[in-house]
């Protein structure tokens, strides 16, 4: 089952995949005859969910008042007599609460419970990649459409990512006015001195992008505004005659390019 496992991953280059062993050992103790399917199923949504962050991810506009999610695959179908069924959900990175939110600066650290300031001041504080698989609180981790208030749903792992001091924004978290949920996005905009949050929640629910170079802010170096966001958490769930296999994926973007900075298995 291993063998089949490492198969399934191998497509994935070793610097851009964190798939820490206690997960896949987990996983590895299943046993089922579509499992092997399962896994290449979960490969090939890779695809669409790609075609969708180089389509659409930019121009995505969020109910303030629902998680930063959106449906990107929702399939029922039949393969060789098997019922499959696939789904992906992205989830935005820019839509979270940042890591350095447990930094009073940024006026966003009211939006975290005691549990997630803990892991947001040990991630940030660590050596290693921040990812979802070094929570270790007994609470919910990976989110889904079931569980939106997961830890993955609420807390962004890599906002910004590491690693890009270069980029335009350097190492400054960003909030995405148009996929934050109202909280967030109301806390952000105080911060960074907008004097009428409820005019961009206005536009927001009446499903209109709200233009973030055009919102008046003072400069602040702790927190940016921006109208789209370069980095998505992917959820994909696959399940096979009732055999699940289930991934969660971090993309950024490079060079106009949408670059995978991470791979996680969900053992759950």
């Amino acid at each position: 089952m291993l063998i089949v496992l490492a198969a399934a991953l191998v497509i994935l280059s070793a610097s851009s995949v964190i798939a820490r062993s206690r997960a896949t050992a987990a996983l590895g103790d299943r046993t089922a005859e579509g499992l092997d399917l399962a896994w290449m199923i979960a490969e090939s949504v890779e695809s669409p969910v790609l075609a969708w962050l180089e389509r659409a991810s930019r121009l995505a506009v969020l109910d303030p008042d629902r998680p930063p999610m959106v449906v990107v695959v929702d399939e029922s179908i039949q393969i060789e007599g098997r019922r499959v069924a696939i789904t992906a959900t992205a989830w935005d990175q820019y839509g979270m609460v940042p890591l350095s939110a447990g930094d009073p600066r940024t006026g966003l650290i009211a939006l975290l419970t005691e549990s997630e300031r803990r892991i947001a001041q040990r991630m940030s504080g660590s050596s290693e990649v921040p990812g979802l698989d070094l929570v270790s609180e007994p609470v919910a981790v990976y989110p889904s459409r079931d569980r939106p208030d997961a830890i993955g749903g609420r807390l962004a792992t890599h906002n910004p990512p590491r690693g890009l001091s270069i980029r335009r924004g350097g190492s400054t978290p960003a909030i995405n006015v148009n996929t934050a949920p109202e909280p967030l996005v109301r806390a952000a905009l105080i911060a960074a001195g907008v004097s009428d949050p409820g005019a961009v929640l206005a536009k927001r629910r009446a499903g209109e992008r709200v233009d973030a170079g055009q919102l008046r802010a003072r400069e602040d170096r702790t927190l940016r505004l921006v109208g789209a966001s370069t980095a998505w958490g992917i959820r994909t769930d696959v399940e096979v005659d009732g055999v699940r296999v289930s991934l969660w994926s971090v993309y950024t973007l490079h060079g106009g390019t949408w670059v995978l900075e991470q791979r996680l298995v969900i053992a759950e």
